[in-house]
Order: structure tokens, then C-alpha cells, then sequence
């Protein structure tokens, strides 16, 4: 069904494009949207149309109170909803791409409680907005003395004007808009927090309707349309309104409105002037970075990702006068185990908030992924800026544990591609030693001289790590329909190193996710080529039990299949058994957002690790891989081919896709085609191929038209299977 819905994602957005959209929203949030003398207004609103006229439509607006929109979006009284994306929110509604970043805060009259985070709401009467990302959020795991529903942002702020509420948790920006607008007697405590994505929403059972969005959103970027909208609303989208001066209000409001309108035509004139000046080139250009930092920044902490990071990092250190400055690479751990084990939401919020202070306290901040954060700091604050984060998790009641590297700048390197390297050989000796920070020395090198691999992959290993491809072959029809991906190292001065030499010292010292990430982007890369030369085959990537629990694998996946235009059934993860699940309830909820993405996963290597018939009934896998072990012996070993045939039929009744690996020769080949086995990878079919290598071999097989069209050639090999 997924692949089904992904495949024909494009067709269908072409055979359906739509004439009139209706858009839904918010009564009354400025400075995104409200209704003014009965009539729609601002930026969202204008992001809308210009959406629509990118797609040739009609945009119609309908505002209400903020339930009454949720409810008409689920009943399709209106199409598309602009709101906060949750994971939750996600099984109901197609999101696009966001168009903005937004925090929530804590609101009060009085302040009773001296309230600073989320944890300290526990015995007040708190006010959300009905339906809202906040409301979502406190009933999943953030328990109040009273929950109190509002209608709308107004309204909840209302209730702590009138002593009805404590404690109100909005939407930051609308609310000290509404407040300073309509001098509310109410503040704003403690830090912001949630930094979530605003992205448009359509129900679950309208992809062509979300690819419609997305198409005209890109359309609306690139032109330069985005950025004009932008640039018109950034004063309000920067700044809460002042508050109305008193004596405004009550007699020189004629005045007042004559000044400002005669003010407000002058700064027209001048704008439009000033646009007149500015060259098309340049107003696409600045187009083209509004729409990278959308796919440069992380989205759950709205930092920059690692490329970005790097940068942005060597531009501060060629600027920094001399002054002493330290890279540090930081390290989030959960240390709960088993049952109060943080859900992969609360993680996540416990993550932006590290975000948020990193933002606050040092000169730069980034995200490199794999729950590692990296900043340039003075040197001889990282204890302090350490602990004050430390203590931000504490009082909001997340117990994270930190572990950070660091590298001296200038001394340590010149560049930040020498100092995020030798950062994280200093956290990688925190792991082997089980400290919680150190400090780059250069003896850390000469004492990884032994394992000189973790060092040179550190130093140029990432880039000279390649994937070559072992063809899958489809039992059923006799051709090539899916690869593995593997990887190979071929050293600069060591030549070519076996994967089972290098991969475990990775993982070792915490390096594995590196390799994972540069594997996936391969993969993704490949798949678009081969299906561009009309191979549409399926690639597979091994992902590590550890790797498979970071929380950002989907949104990395999501980003970069959106970057390379590649198709999310061409790709499947699967997960190794190396390691050991030791928390189901995260792998199972990384398997749903990629569910969701349209990517398959895969249990690698059953039988070997930590798979047992529980773990792969009650995980939502698609494809089971049975290993060389099993298969290696079946022929001559009656428990061997037990055991596999158990494997099949089981998954087989799950709806699963099975893949045996490693079959030694034609016959345990064709005794797998009759036990009903989906798929064969092995040595006998063909050894791991490079790109062009896996192109040059389909075409010889005559396998062009795989999915569909005149029935291709069986495999030489294997043409007694029929």
C-alpha cells in the first residue's frame, strides 16, 4: 500500500490539480493570521495565496477558533491547515516542508507558583487552547493541577486576565503580540521552549493534495515570492507591538492615524524605490538561502546541521582577532533505563532545550546528529555553559546525562575540520574511558597509533569510504529487483580494509553513526541513478541497533531523500543485530515515521543477535533477512532447514518479504524458490559491484523493463528455477 501511495505520488498530483483550496485558520493569531474588519490578513495568509496562484488555484481563507479548524480539516470542510507538525499529529495529517519555526512559553498574571519550566505547573490551574500542539503535548506527559480549555490564543490569556487560570502555555509569539496589543495584564516566564517546525497539513488520504503544497511551496521559494512576503512582514515577525500609549487611545487617535498613514506612505515610496534597485539575480539568491536553511538546520532544535555548522565555524575563527576560543563536540545520553526510559517525545523536547541554551550561551551552536551537539565557545567556559545546561534539564525534570570533547583553537587546529576532529577524538576517549569530558591532547593520536583506523578515518576516512552493491534475485520472476549496499574502505596508504577490521573499532568508540549516515546518503544517491539509467531496483543499508535508536535516522532520511528527488520505496533500512534493542518502544516508533516517509526496514541477519519471535512479531518490519549462517547449511543439515522453513512460512503469514543471504550454490537456490522464499543475495548470483559495475550487469542480463513490460530474461544462472 505504501509503495503503492509513494510511486504514484506524481501522477496523481498531476491527474488532480485543484481549482479553488481552501485554507483553514486560526481566528485570532497574529502576526500569522486573524481576521481584521471580517477580512483575512497576515503572513501565513499571504504565504497561502501566493502558494495558490503558484498552482493556478483560487485560494479561499477560513478562520475560526482553533478546535472548530481542526475539526472542519478532519471532516474536509477546509483542505489545507497551517499548524505546529508533532509526531503525533503525523498519523493523521500529510505535512509539508515548514515554512517557519516557532517556540511556546509560559504565560501568568502573578506568577504564584515562581514558575521557570513545564515541571513546575504540576499543581496550578493551566489554560491551553483546545486541540492545540500544547494541549497534545501536556496530556501525552506534562501533568497539571487543572487543565483549562480556551477556544483560541485571546481567550486563554483572558482566562489569566480574570483570575480563571495561573498558568497558560501558548504559542510565544502570537500571545505577546495579543498581550502588548490589547494591554493584557499578563508576562511572559521563564526561557521558550518546543522549538517545533509550522508546516501545512492535509489528511492522511490526500497525498496529491500534500505534493500539490509542496510543489507550489518550492515554487513560491525559489521565485523569490517567499522572500518578498518575508521581508515585508519581518518587523512584526521580529518584534512583539509595542504597548498603546494611553493617551493615544483616548483623544489623539485621529492625529495619530493621520501621522502614521502619511509615515507609512513614505516608507511605501521608499520601499518600492528600493526594490526597483534590486536585481533579479540577487532577489533569487536570496530565495535560494531561505530555502536552504529550511534543509541546513535540524528541525527539532532549529540549529545548523553539520556542513552548515563547519561553515559558519570558519568564518567566526578567521574573524575572531586572535582571541583564545575552544570547539566543543557535547554528547546527550537518557540515563533511564527500561520503563522511565524517556518516550522518543519527551527526548526530543529534552534536546531542543539543550539547543535553546547552547543557542543562548555560546558564540555558535550546530547539530551533528546521532544526539551530539558541537559550539565555539570562549575558552575556560565549557564547565560553566556544561553545567548550566545541566541544570536547565534538571529543574524541566529530564535526567540527560552530558559528555563532552574539546579542541583548542588555535593551538588544537586552524580550521574547524581539524578541531571538530580532534573534539571528537576527545569524546570518543570519554567512551572508552567512562569520563564525562576531556580536553584534545596530542598524545590521544600517538595512543590511537595501534588503532590508527579510528584516526584516519577521523582525519579522511568518511570520504574514501564507498558502497559497492550485491544484486538481489526475485525467486518469483528470475530477476534482479534489489541491492545491498555494503561498505568498503579503500585506505590512502593501507590500500583496501576489510569491513569486519574497520566497522567494529567504529563502533567501538562511538564513530559507527558517521559511517551509517555517509552509507545512507550513498544509497539514496545510487538509487536515483540506477532507476534514471531504468533500473528501479530496491537498495538496502545496514543501520546498527544503536544507530537505528537516534531519533533523528527519519528526519535524515526524509531530508535527503527529498534533496537527491529519490523515491522512498527505493529504499530499505535494515536493522542489524549486532547490537541489542533495549528499547522497543523507540525502534518501534522510529519504524512508524519511516512507515510514514514511505521506507521500508528490514530485520538483517535473523537468527544471529538479539531477534526472537517476539521481536520481529511485535516490531512492524516488512522484510525478514535470514543469515548466511542458517542458509550456508540447509541442504545437508535437517535443523538447519527447519528452522528456515519455520522462518519463511512465519513471516510469510505476517505479510513479510523474506531475503535469504549467502545461498553457496544453485541447488540450495532452487530448494528456497520451493519453500517460498522471496528473494536470494549471494556470492553465487555475483559478488558486490560498484555502481557502474551493478549497471554493466543488469544490462547483460536483459533486465531493463524490471517492473512491468515484456518479461525480462531469466539470470543465466538460475534458469532452471521456472
Amino acid at each position: 500500500m505504501w509503495i503503492a501511495l509513494f510511486g504514484g505520488l506524481a501522477q496523481a498530483a498531476a491527474a488532480a490539480e485543484p481549482r479553488v483550496v481552501v485554507f483553514g485558520g486560526d481566528l485570532d493569531y497574529p502576526p500569522y493570521e486573524w481576521l481584521e474588519n471580517g477580512k483575512p490578513k497576515g503572513f501565513l495568509i499571504d504565504i497561502e495565496d501566493a502558494i495558490a496562484r503558484a498552482g493556478k488555484a483560487d485560494a479561499n481563507h477560513k478562520q475560526a477558533p482553533w478546535p472548530e479548524t481542526m475539526a472542519a480539516l478532519k471532516s474536509e470542510a477546509v483542505d489545507i491547515v497551517p499548524m505546529f507538525r508533532s509526531d503525533e499529529r503525523e498519523k493523521n495529517f500529510w505535512f509539508s516542508r515548514p515554512v517557519f519555526y516557532a517556540h511556546h512559553a509560559i504565560f501568568t498574571k502573578s506568577d504564584p507558583g515562581r514558575v521557570t519550566d513545564l515541571s513546575a505547573l504540576r499543581l496550578w490551574r493551566v489554560a491551553v487552547e483546545k486541540s492545540s500542539f500544547a494541549h497534545d503535548q501536556i496530556v501525552a506527559g506534562h501533568p497539571v493541577g487543572e487543565l483549562v480549555l480556551a477556544s483560541n490564543t485571546n481567550d486563554a490569556l483572558g482566562l489569566l486576565a480574570d483570575g480563571r487560570a495561573d498558568y497558560a502555555v501558548l504559542a510565544d509569539q502570537p500571545s505577546v503580540r495579543l498581550i502588548s496589543k490589547l494591554r493584557m495584564p499578563v508576562s511572559k516566564v521563564g526561557t521558550p521552549f518546543w522549538p517545533r517546525e509550522y508546516s501545512f497539513a492535509v489528511r492522511r488520504d490526500r497525498p496529491e493534495l500534500i505534493a500539490w503544497v509542496d510543489r507550489n511551496l518550492d515554487e513560491v521559494i525559489t521565485s523569490g515570492e517567499f522572500q518578498r512576503i518575508q521581508a515585508e512582514w519581518q518587523a512584526e515577525l521580529d518584534n512583539p507591538l509595542p504597548a498603546v500609549p494611553l493617551w493615544l487611545v483616548k483623544g489623539w487617535a485621529p492625529f495619530a492615524a493621520l501621522v502614521i498613514g502619511a509615515f507609512g506612505i513614505l516608507i511605501f515610496v521608499l520601499l518600492r524605490v528600493r526594490s526597483g534597485l534590486v536585481k533579479e539575480r540577487d532577489r533569487r539568491d536570496a530565495a535560494e538561502r531561505d530555502a536552504s536553511f529550511l534543509v541546513e538546520h535540524d528541525r527539532a532544535t532549529g540549529l545548523p546541521r553539520r556542513s552548515k555548522f563547519e561553515t559558519d565555524a570558519n568564518s567566526l575563527l578567521k574573524s575572531s582577532g586572535g582571541d583564545r576560543l575552544k570547539l566543543v563536540v557535547l554528547r546527550t545520553e537518557d540515563v533511564r533505563r527500561g520503563e522511565n526510559k524517556l518516550s522518543s517525545e519527551e527526548f526530543s523536547i529534552a534536546q531542543s532545550l539543550v539547543g535553546e541554551s547552547l543557542r543562548d550561551l555560546a558564540l555558535l551552536s550546530g547539530y551533528l546528529c546521532d544526539k551530539r551537539f558541537a559550539a565555539v565557545i570562549s575558552a575556560g567556559t565549557t564547565h560553566g555553559i556544561v553545567e548550566t545546561i545541566g541544570r536547565t534539564l534538571h529543574h524541566a525534570g529530564y535526567e540527560i546525562e552530558l559528555a563532552w570533547g574539546g579542541a583548542r583553537f588555535p593551538e588544537h587546529g586552524r580550521d574547524t575540520h581539524d578541531l571538530l576532529k580532534r573534539a571528537e577524538l576527545a569524546l570518543s576517549a570519554c567512551s572508552a574511558s567512562g569520563r564525562r569530558w576531556a580536553v584534545f591532547d596530542f598524545a590521544m593520536e600517538s595512543s590511537l597509533e595501534a588503532d590508527r583506523l579510528v584516526r584516519d578515518f577521523l582525519a579522511f576516512g568518511k570520504d574514501d569510504v564507498f558502497a559497492v552493491y550485491q544484486p538481489q534475485l526475485d525467486l518469483e520472476s528470475g530477476r534482479i529487483t534489489g541491492a545491498e549496499a555494503l561498505a568498503r574502505w579503500n585506505h590512502r596508504e593501507l590500500g583496501p580494509i576489510a569491513p569486519d577490521e574497520f566497522i567494529p573499532r567504529l563502533e567501538k568508540v562511538g564513530l559507527l553513526g558517521q559511517l551509517t549516515v555517509r552509507m545512507i546518503d550513498e544509497a539514496i544517491k545510487e538509487s536515483v541513478r540506477f532507476r534514471a539509467k531504468g533500473f528501479p531496483i530496491k537498495v538496502s543499508v545496514n543501520v546498527s541497533a544503536q544507530d537505528f535508536a537516534d531519533r533523528d535516522l527519519p528526519d535524515l532520511i526524509d531530508i535527503r531523500l527529498r534533496e537527491l528527488g529519490a523515491r522512498p520505496e527505493d529504499l530499505t533500512v535494515e536493522l542489524t543485530e549486532s547490537g541489542v534493542v533495549t528499547d522497543p518502544d523507540l525502534v518501534r516508533s522510529t519504524l512508524a515515521k519511516l512507515h510514514r516517509i514511505g521506507v521500508r526496514a528490514a530485520i538483517d541477519d535473523f537468527g544471529t543477535g538479539f531477534a526472537s519471535l517476539a521481536s520481529f512479531t511485535e516490531l512492524p518490519f516488512q522484510e525478514l533477512k535470514i543469515d548466511r549462517l542458517f542458509i550456508e547449511r540447509m541442504r545437508d543439515s535437517l535443523s538447519h532447514r527447519e528452522a528456515v522453513g519455520s522462518a519463511i512460512n512465519l513471516a510469510r503469514r505476517m505479510k513479510m518479504e523474506v531475503v535469504a543471504e549467502g545461498a553457496p550454490d544453485l541447488a540450495t537456490i532452487q530448494l528456497l524458490k520451493r519453500m517460498r522464499c522471496t528473494r536470494v543475495q549471494s556470492f553465487a548470483i555475483s559478488p558486490p559491484l560498484l555502481p557502474d559495475e551493478l549497471i554493466s550487469f543488469l544490462r547483460e542480463f536483459g533486465l531493463k523493463d524490471i517492473f512491468g513490460g515484456p518479461r525480462a530474461d531469466r539470470l543465466k544462472l538460475v534458469g532452471g528455477l521456472a
